[in-house]
């Protein structure tokens, strides 16, 4: 069985956010390690299936990253749907990938629930933070395997998972239709570049950890550059507002009808 090396992490402030969070606990019947997805395995319709990719980063080093992946019911090579990269919060890194499936999207996929996106929810190593020079690669790579609509592809996160998803999208704003933000923010600095991409964010209105007002401002600067961008605040609802997202009809519908604003020689 093979094993992930020890890599060091560089950590990147995105809005000034540094989370403890109270980890809620799953039970352990039937625990799938993440290091158990380099079984040879292969995607199924229907059905979310633990897989291990392999990406090459700027270094030309090899990095495997063990994710859950969902393919719809109705997936077919010769039709290229949407795909959602979804990234976990802080208390889901490690090396046990069911913990991956404790929020948003590929919780919803553990319960049976089908949705009409392909769905990708990489693990994120301990003491580590998500980095797009891993992730973008693994974009790639998706891209390479399955038949993914290059116009629609969506980057999305929950806290921790949520400033990832707004650094990756700062990093290749145009390879993005649209990133959607749960429960974190990032510099309003940042506005000029982000009006490149489509953002949809969300806060919980009662939010202890996050400012919902300085992402309210964001999305303002965003517009201010010529950026589509909206702010979401969801009623009497704290942190842990990630499945409340995820159970809108709305978003869903939106990852099938938007694409990006400018599109790339691909």
């Amino acid at each position: 069985m093979r094993h992930l090396k020890s890599v060091l992490c560089r950590v990147w402030n995105a809005g000034g956010l540094l989370l403890a969070m109270t980890v809620l606990l799953w039970p352990a019947a039937g625990t799938a390690r993440a290091e158990e997805a380099t079984t040879p395995a292969t995607a199924k319709p229907g059905e979310q299936v633990a897989m291990t990719y392999k990406v090459k980063l700027k270094d030309g080093k090899e990095q495997e990253i063990h994710c859950w992946t969902y393919l719809p019911k109705d997936y077919a090579a010769e039709k290229p749907l949407p795909l959602l990269l979804f990234l976990h919060g802080a208390g889901e890194r490690g090396t046990v990938l069911k913990e991956v499936a404790k929020f948003g999207p590929p919780k919803m996929l553990r319960k049976g629930q089908q949705l009409p996106v392909i769905v990708v929810s990489p693990q994120c190593r301990k003491d580590c933070v998500w980095e797009p020079d891993e992730l973008l690669p693994l974009v790639d790579e998706l891209q390479r395997q399955y038949a993914v609509d290059p116009d629609r592809v969506f980057i999305s996160g929950f806290s921790m998972g949520a400033s990832g998803a707004w650094n990756v999208a700062l990093a290749d704003p145009e390879r993005f239709a649209g990133a959607v933000p749960v429960a974190a923010g990032t510099s309003i600095n940042n506005a000029k570049t982000l009006a490149k991409v489509r953002v949809w964010t969300f806060h919980g209105d009662v939010d202890e950890l996050v400012s919902t007002a300085n992402t309210a401002a964001l999305v303002e600067a965003i517009k201010s550059h010529g950026g589509q961008a909206q702010v979401t605040v969801l009623p009497k609802l704290g942190h842990m507002s990630c499945d409340a997202v995820f159970a809108r009809e709305d978003i869903w519908k939106w990852f099938l009808e938007t694409e990006r604003l400018k599109k790339k020689n691909d």
